[in-house]
């Protein structure tokens, strides 16, 4: 990350969720997506994301937060269990974790543009993960809050989450 570094944060609406993106792109130079299915749909989620960018997410314990997967299963979305916020979405592809982050989970953050509809239906498994390659946030890490270690992957989330 250069010198012109901006931080934007996020988190669910109690807090238990929270994560801090470091992007070289000012709020104005962001589109935000609105994903067609009917799961971003009905949590109104506009998606952001930055190749070059780095996020961090944490949260309290395992048992506040929530993996949620369907269609493919090859995205994870992170939702808070007290609060049901959703915060982000991940995605584990050849060994590398990639995220978008829920525009509408920002703190202190706005979008002032139209959030540009997409539809990924069409798209084959391969041409999904590709998309997601080039364009998802490629730097990141999920920790829980006063642990020493960062979790190594989602899975290890998800079997901790389930556990509760």
């Amino acid at each position: 990350m250069s010198s012109r570094t901006k931080l934007l944060n996020g988190s669910c609406h109690c807090g238990d969720l929270r994560f801090v993106f470091h992007t070289n792109q000012s709020e104005s130079e962001f589109t935000p997506r609105l994903c067609q299915c009917l799961f971003c749909i009905r949590h109104d989620a506009k998606w952001i994301t930055d190749p070059e960018g780095t996020v961090e997410i944490t949260y309290r314990e395992p048992t506040t937060v929530s993996f949620y997967s369907f269609g493919t299963r090859t995205a994870d979305f992170i939702i808070c269990r007290n609060c049901g916020v959703l915060v982000a979405a991940v995605s584990e592809i050849d060994g590398t974790r990639y995220a978008a982050l829920n525009s509408k989970s920002m703190v202190e953050h706005s979008f002032n543009v139209q959030a540009l509809l997409s539809d990924f239906d069409g798209e084959s498994l391969e041409e999904r993960l590709d998309r997601r390659k080039r364009n998802w946030i490629k730097r990141v890490t999920l920790t829980a809050l006063g642990s020493i270690s960062t979790m190594p992957a989602t899975e290890t989330l998800i079997d901790q989450a389930k556990i509760s």
